[in-house]
This record gives structure tokens, sequence and C-alpha cells, in this order.
């Protein structure tokens, strides 16, 4: 409770629409205003553009590739995996579920799915609809998943087992557990 406030450093004073941080926590990807992504080193402040054009870039969980959507006309084009030390794409993906909006992307946790979320809006209900899709980069067909909820996951992100404890090892709080004993 009385730890000192973080100091907070403007890396760059331009628009950001998305960002994501490498997982070695040095360098975070993030895509601009004008469509173009950019790779920015925090210690340095060096940055080298990724792509032009491109929205939603993620970085692999080994720090070794990106994944970012390209978009058409109102419409997802592709979204292509590059390599961060060729800059050459690895791999391309086209088939789509039918959508209105691509709205995350996101790797899995051992870097062998990209998974994307599409919005579609229910004809006749005055809804929405989430699709979460995972696709395989060893060239399996891409399968939907999270469907066990009625309109689907918007926004989902993956937990890591080391990060959240079960117990709490700092007891400032008194567990409900406890209090029933």
């Amino acid at each position: 409770m009385h730890k000192p406030a973080p100091k907070v450093t403007q890396l760059k004073d331009v628009g950001i629409l998305n960002v994501d941080w490498a997982p070695n926590g040095d360098q975070l990807v993030y895509a601009g205003t004008f469509g173009d992504v950019f790779l920015i080193n925090i210690a340095t402040g060096e940055e080298f553009r990724v792509s032009r054009g491109g929205k939603y870039p993620t970085i692999s969980p080994y720090g070794k590739k990106i994944a970012i959507v390209y978009k058409g006309r109102n419409f997802t084009k592709e979204i292509r995996v590059i390599s961060l030390e060729t800059l050459r794409p690895m791999k391309i993906i086209k088939d789509f579920v039918p959508h209105n909006s691509f709205i995350d992307l996101k790797w899995s946790p051992d870097g062998n799915y990209i998974i994307y979320t599409v919005f579609a809006i229910c004809l006749f209900k005055n809804c929405a609809t989430y699709h979460n899709i995972a696709v395989p980069l060893d060239g399996g067909s891409p399968e939907r998943i999270l469907d066990m909820f009625e309109l689907g996951v918007a926004i989902f992100d993956w937990a890591s087992t080391s990060v959240y404890a079960v117990e709490p090892t700092n007891r400032l709080a008194t567990l409900w557990g406890k209090l029933k004993q």
C-alpha cells in the first residue's frame, strides 16, 4: 500500500492504435494511427518499421515472430506471420469466418497457434456474436474455440499459472474460507 508510484516516461508523441510487449520486456510493437507497425527498444528509444500497413500487431511468446492483421476495404484481408530476424512473411492466413469487424489477435502460450476474434451482428435478435478462431501454424485447418458460450467471448487473454497465486502471499486481506472456520 505504501509503495512509491512508478515513474512513467513518455516514449513517443504519436498516435497509437494497438500495442504489445515483447516477452523479454525490452521491446514493444505498436500500430500507429497511419497504419504502419513499429518495433521500439524501450531502453534506447530506437525503433524501426516492421511493416507498412497493418493493425493488431502481436509478438510471439519466444520473441521471434510477429503477427499483423491487414485490412482491405472494410474487411479483413489477411494475417501475416513475419519473422523478426528477416522481416519476411512466414505464413499468410486468408480464410476468415464471415464477420463485421476484426477485434483481437493473440498468440497461444506455446506459439503454435494464432487466435483471432471476429464480431458478427445477429440479424433478427439485436445482438452480437463473437467467434474465436485458432489457426495452427503447422498447416492444420482453423478451429472455432470458446463456442460453449452463447454469444462467444469478446476479448480474452491467456493467464500464466505462475502469475496468480491461489493463496495470497501478502495477507492484507482475510480469506472468506478462513472467516467461515
